[in-house]
């Protein structure tokens, strides 16, 4: 569903600055989403899905088949996995310091 809602996105930034973009933010996915048609009567989310629907029949499935790996991922520790990152890049950080410490030891 977002590589539909980029190739509109992209359609609809066409002669922008924005235009034939790879990709978005994660984090624009709420702006974009709730993006009012100019007529006012849905969003361009409602419209996407609509098209999509009309086009590649059964596709609206996907939620259903994703929705196991959803599960799975809802329990993920998001906070203590970059905590670890963090811990994990500082001793990096202290090897990276050795090494260039026992380059220059004339012993």
């Amino acid at each position: 569903m977002l590589i539909f809602l980029l190739h509109v996105c992209n359609f609809l930034n066409t002669g922008s600055r924005f235009q034939n973009a790879h990709g978005f933010p994660i984090t624009q996915l709420p702006q974009i989403i709730n993006f009012r048609c100019t007529h006012g009567k849905g969003t361009l989310l409602e419209y996407v899905v609509r098209a999509v629907e009309l086009q590649h029949k059964g596709i609206h499935n996907f939620a259903r088949e994703l929705m196991p790996f959803i599960e799975l991922g809802r329990d993920i520790d998001i906070a203590g996995i970059e905590q670890e990152l963090r811990k994990l890049h500082a001793r990096l950080q202290e090897c990276a310091s050795l090494v260039r410490t026992l380059e220059h030891d004339k012993k």
